[in-house]
């Protein structure tokens, strides 16, 4: 679907009906940060069946044993939100998926570029349909590209870093990143 402003956008939403109550609060983001989503090219909305589509890298880091896990974010209103998710960072329109792997980690974590090594052979896709808790109520479908990567130069022990893309259509102020048991979190 296309929207010309956020007006039509909401009253797309209104009309659904998706139940928006919780947005912008307790850690949901708010119509205008959806908003800032399609117009950056991060989102696509569909109509039927209602649905939020978002194209996402995600990326496994390791050191040893151990594999990076975004463990929360700290908002622009202060609160925090609990995440338990790799690094992962939404793909903007028309951009090449190892390019949407060095900004995310760019603005997540700090990292240049240059310290950025993509393991060969890891590349995989898959599709993951679910409510987000970023915008309660209306389903999603993430299309997710993963891959592995070497990372120069982060932290040992786990380390808060701000967000890079703080701002208009990113409320998250800064990430906290923690090393977890691969164990623990699984075989990513």
């Amino acid at each position: 679907m296309r929207f010309d402003n956020i007006e039509e956008l909401y009253e797309w939403l209104t009309a659904v009906p998706i139940n928006m109550a919780a947005w912008g609060r307790d850690g949901a983001k708010s119509v205008e940060a959806l908003w800032q989503e399609i117009v950056l090219g991060e989102t696509e909305i569909q109509a039927d069946p209602p649905q939020r589509q978002v194209q996402l890298v995600e990326i496994v880091i390791r050191q040893g044993d151990k594999v990076l896990i975004e463990a929360a974010q700290e908002l622009a209103d202060g609160q925090i939100r609990q995440r338990g998710i790799l690094p992962a960072e939404k793909m903007q329109a028309g951009e090449e998926v190892e390019t949407a792997v060095r900004r995310g980690l760019e603005e997540e974590l700090g990292v240049a570029s240059e310290d950025v090594t993509i393991l060969a052979g890891s590349y995989r896709q898959y599709q993951r349909l679910r409510d987000s808790p970023s915008y309660p109520g209306l389903p999603t479908r993430y299309s997710i590209h993963s891959f592995a990567a070497q990372v120069e130069g982060l932290p040992e022990d786990d380390f808060w870093h701000d967000n890079a893309a703080y701002g208009p259509g990113d409320p998250v102020k800064r990430h906290y990143w923690v090393w977890e048991p691969v164990s623990v979190f699984g075989n990513p």
